[in-house]
This record gives structure tokens, C-alpha cells and sequence, in this order.
């Protein structure tokens, strides 16, 4: 077989009656979601997050969470400019697209005290996991004839502005891949501005909890059970042009655990379903 080669066509000779228009709509514009809500000690605190949705605005379930000791006026923090500072405008991807970020402000409170705050917020709320199996049940009824795709919660606990139900804290009780089963982040510096190179500067720990029984083969010369609290103190992330770094870096190590996993599909699903709150 002999194969004759042709010239490519012009658009023209394609479109005779001209090029089709294709209308793929309006760009997504990212917006910025900064809510004031009242934690269980009816103190304010911040939550922040990124969506594409401005009608809907669900919180995302993965969570990080900030405690704020330095003396600062909450109702002048702004949580989004906070987080887009801290990735120093890398986009790592630890903001507020995938995770929503929680801001409590207790000025000159210790690691011990930040912790009973954070378990008291969560028997308060609830974890995570909680909206979890909300959202899978839901979508087990969607899926049957003539089954609801919202399922009531009688829970009274809502923000200030009445925007339904606050989305529960992280909280695990089983978990053997990390050393410690929980953690937040504590900001301890005046300067809330983390760009730039003068950002490494800045005062922020790492606290982690409720340390796992390891084997005693793996028991090196740091047993966690003798550390019931791990505090660490941390840069915002590496150098410019650079691996990543300091907090982003740990941040960045909780991508695949199941938590996160399980916390995004029940968001997703929770917007395919219309939610608008939790």
C-alpha cells in the first residue's frame, strides 16, 4: 500500500462557515473565606479557607489548627493573608483550598494550657469524623429511591453568625503511623507576617500528643510515653528554590495519612450534595 501525503488544511478549508465559538464560561475566581465564630469558652476565634464556591463556602474538613499566644485583637486578623504568608506565595498546597485553617487566640497560654483548650473544643464540637460518617450516610441514602441527601443533626452548636453546625476538630485515638496521635500549632511571635526570609524568624512551635505505646525494639533513646507533650520549635518552611522545609514541610508529610484522605472525599461529596454547612 502506497501512502500519498497531504498538506495540512487551513481553518478555512475546516470551517467553511467559520470557526465555532466554544464558551467554557467564567474563570473560577478563588475567594477568600474568613468567618468569626465562638469557641466553647464563648471567646471569638477565626476560620479560613479558599473556595470557588462563594455560595456555598463550606469549610473543608482537613483542619490545621493555631493557637495564637501573643496579645492580638482577633477581630483585626485576617487568617487568609496569616496562611498565604506562611506558604510565603510557594502554594505547597496546605492552604485554604484543600484545608481550612483554625485560629484560637489565648495570650501568654502554655502548651499544657493550649491542649485543654483544644480537648475541651473538641468535646464541644466534635472531630472530624463525625461529619465523616454524616456525609457517608447521606450519600448511602442518596442512593436509594426516594432517600433524603441531608441528614438532621440536633446538635445546638453553631457559629456566631448562624451559618449552621462548626465542622469538628481532628482528633485521633487510633493511629500507629505517627508517634503521636495529635497535634496543633502554636504562633508565639508580634510579627504575624512569615514572608520572605525574615519570616523564618518568627516564633511557632509544633505541639504534639497523646504519644503511642511503641515496641520496645523501637524504643530508641526517645520514648514518647515519658513525653506526654512533644514541643518543637520551627522555621515556616525551607529557602526559596529549595525542598521544603520547617512547618510546611510537616504539613506536607500528612498528605497521605487517612485522615486527610477520608476528611476531603466527605467535602467533596458534602458540595455534590448542596450542603452549606456542616
Amino acid at each position: 500500500m502506497v501512502r500519498t501525503k497531504t498538506r495540512p488544511r487551513t481553518l478555512e478549508e475546516r470551517y467553511p462557515n467559520g470557526v465555532p465559538q466554544f464558551n467554557l464560561g467564567p474563570a473560577l475566581e478563588i475567594q477568600p473565606c474568613n468567618r468569626t465564630f465562638t469557641d466553647h469558652a464563648g471567646k471569638q476565634a477565626v476560620m479560613s479557607w479558599e473556595s470557588t464556591r462563594p455560595n456555598l463556602a463550606l469549610p473543608p474538613l482537613p483542619c490545621w489548627v493555631f493557637y495564637m499566644v501573643h496579645p492580638l485583637d482577633p477581630s483585626d486578623f485576617d487568617g487568609h493573608a496569616f496562611y498565604t504568608k506562611l506558604e510565603d506565595d510557594q502554594c505547597y498546597g496546605v492552604g485554604g483550598g484543600r484545608f481550612r485553617y483554625e485560629f484560637f487566640f489565648l495570650p501568654g497560654a502554655t502548651a499544657e494550657e493550649c491542649h485543654a483548650h483544644y480537648v475541651a473544643e473538641v468535646k464541644s464540637r466534635g472531630t472530624i469524623w463525625d461529619q465523616i460518617a454524616k456525609v457517608k450516610r447521606a450519600m448511602e441514602l442518596k442512593g436509594q429511591e426516594g432517600g433524603q441527601q441531608e441528614i438532621q443533626d440536633s446538635s445546638p452548636n453553631e457559629d456566631a453568625a448562624g451559618n449552621g453546625r462548626l465542622p469538628g476538630l481532628r482528633f485521633e485515638e487510633e493511629d500507629h503511623d505517627f508517634v503521636y496521635r495529635n497535634f496543633f500549632f502554636m504562633y508565639a511571635d508580634a510579627n504575624l507576617d512569615c514572608s520572605g526570609p525574615e519570616g523564618q524568624t518568627r516564633e511557632m512551635y509544633i505541639v504534639q500528643f497523646d504519644p503511642v505505646p511503641q515496641h520496645p525494639d523501637e524504643i530508641g533513646r526517645f520514648n514518647p510515653m515519658e513525653h506526654p507533650f512533644y514541643l518543637e520549635r520551627t522555621e515556616a518552611r525551607g529557602e526559596k528554590g529549595e525542598p521544603s522545609g520547617g512547618l510546611i514541610a510537616w504539613m506536607e508529610e500528612m498528605f497521605a495519612a487517612l485522615w486527610v484522605k477520608e476528611a476531603d472525599d466527605a467535602t467533596e461529596n458534602a458540595e455534590k450534595l448542596g450542603w452549606k454547612s456542616w
